[in-house]
């Protein structure tokens, strides 16, 4: 081994082995055909943003920011729980819950 670079870390593994390999996406919503969506796109692969939920109805987006005890919270670095709710055209709704440890806010 080159004694100045750092030893391999996967070296030591047997195969199989659990392995999670993760992408950094970017979601946001965007207009099309005179509707509104929420888009995603890989951000490391460059992709051009693609439809992932809607149409959206109008004020189709909302955030609740929780704190430890449930509570509503203003403040950042309280949040534990982020509710999102989307409300599509068609009148359906979805409902998605991101949880965060302490410090874990990104």
């Amino acid at each position: 081994p080159v004694p100045w670079l750092a030893p391999d870390p996967l070296a030591g593994l047997t195969w199989p082995a659990p392995t999670m390999i993760t992408e950094v996406m970017e979601l946001r919503a965007y207009q099309s055909g005179g509707e509104w969506w929420l888009g995603q796109r890989s951000v490391s692969s460059g992709e051009v943003i693609q439809p992932a939920l809607g149409p959206l109805a109008a004020g189709g987006f909302t955030t609740r920011p929780l704190d430890s005890l449930g509570g509503s919270t203003g403040s950042l670095p309280d949040v534990r729980q982020l509710i999102l709710v989307f409300r599509l055209a068609n009148g359906d709704s979805v409902t998605r819950s991101l949880s965060f440890s302490p410090g874990g806010w990104p």
